[in-house]
């Protein structure tokens, strides 16, 4: 596993990912070509931006006129590995994105892209050039599998006896601080060194560095989310930004990268079985009464609902004898597939909606359209 922790600069307005511009730096001694328009080219502020990534990274400039694919040709015979698209603000439309993906599609001949490729640009030419300057990340590498809650309690141990976090956020905007900095003096960094293998200082170096970025983000894949202790994994990154202040500015937050479309938002409206909006237990009968005033008089069932898992036991067993699914497609992510397509198949009657013709709807009785 890798992390790795970078604050964003003042002025930045996109960098997509993968980062070969920022986050690579460090491989980037390899191939590698900067994109960019003849107009952005001859511009007096931001040629001085191409200038200092060709320069930083031993980059070969290929710019081009009205249209992005004429210099398909001069990357296909480059075909760096490294690929960065220079862009003034008014250049960096979600067509423009449409086509740096596109573009970066037809280096070869497989279907899948052929580049680590970012996109810079800014605000204003001069905070792109303080990112195109910036210095390699601290990136930490082979943390022990299943020990990020050591490694992350130690980052905010850090913080917490160094005085290094953000004591008006946290005064205003969280709760139970001083009962979580007498839980966390225990996990020192030579404590969880221990564990999660990785060295002492390099843990301070990562706290430092954090706390005293002035814009902090953190993302995470679902390995973090997945894991048999995923939960605890996200109550540290989330404790790790609110100790920090990192919430609620420009160029902070946290950005949990999910697996399925709005996952994250379903969850938020209370989608999830056994919670409600905000993640509150469907169990609590405070909870439910505040909620059936909010419904305006909604009855709602303290017995918390099932699972995707849940649900297809019970479909095998007979227990659920219809379903509709809208926007899943089980037949292709459930943990056993076999098993979810066995379960399918004993319905008594199945509907399906959705915008692609999925192994689920191979099942159905009725298949619905949908709008994307």
């Amino acid at each position: 596993m890798t992390y790795i922790l970078k604050h964003l600069l003042p002025g930045l307005l996109l960098l997509t990912l993968p980062l070969p511009c920022a986050l690579q730096a460090a491989a980037s001694r390899a191939t590698y070509a900067v994109v960019v328009s003849k107009a952005t080219r001859e511009h007096a502020e931001w040629s001085n931006v191409v200038d200092a990534l060709v320069k930083k990274h031993a980059a070969e400039g290929i710019t081009y006129g009205a249209d992005m694919a004429d210099t398909l040709a001069a990357l296909q015979e480059l075909h760096p590995r490294y690929t960065c698209f220079v862009a003034r603000p008014a250049e960096a439309t979600r067509q423009f994105v449409a086509d740096v993906h596109t573009l970066t599609r037809q280096y070869d001949d497989d279907p899948y892209t052929d580049t680590l490729w970012g996109i810079l640009t800014g605000y204003d030419a001069p905070g792109a050039l303080r990112i195109a300057g910036h210095d390699e990340p601290l990136v930490v590498r082979k943390v022990g599998s299943g020990t990020d809650v050591a490694l992350l309690n130690a980052i905010m141990n850090v913080i917490v006896e160094e005085k290094l976090y953000d004591r008006q956020y946290i005064e205003g905007f969280t709760e139970g601080f001083f009962e979580f900095r007498d839980h966390i003096r225990s996990f020192t960094p030579e404590r969880m060194s221990e564990l999660c293998g990785i060295a002492p200082e390099v843990i301070r170096d990562v706290a430092r560095r954090f706390a005293g970025a002035q814009r902090g983000m953190i993302f995470w894949g679902m390995g973090i989310s997945q894991h048999i202790h995923g939960t605890d994994n996200s109550r540290c990154l989330i404790s790790l930004a609110l100790l920090c202040g990192h919430v609620g500015r420009p160029g902070t937050g946290l950005h949990p990268l999910r697996g399925q479309n709005n996952v994250q938002g379903a969850s938020d409206a209370g989608l999830i079985p056994q919670v409600m909006p905000d993640y509150q237990a469907v169990t609590d009968p405070e909870v439910r009464e505040l909620f059936r005033h909010i419904w305006k008089g909604t009855q709602i069932d303290a017995q918390p609902g099932l699972t995707v898992v849940e649900i297809i036991d019970a479909m095998y067993r007979g227990e659920i004898k219809g379903m509709y699914v809208l926007g899943e497609n089980p037949a292709m992510s459930d943990p056993d597939v076999e098993h979810a397509r066995n379960s399918l198949a004993k319905l008594d009657h199945l509907v399906v909606q959705d915008i692609f013709m999925t192994e689920t709807a191979m099942f159905a009785d009725v298949i619905l359209p949908a709008s994307a």
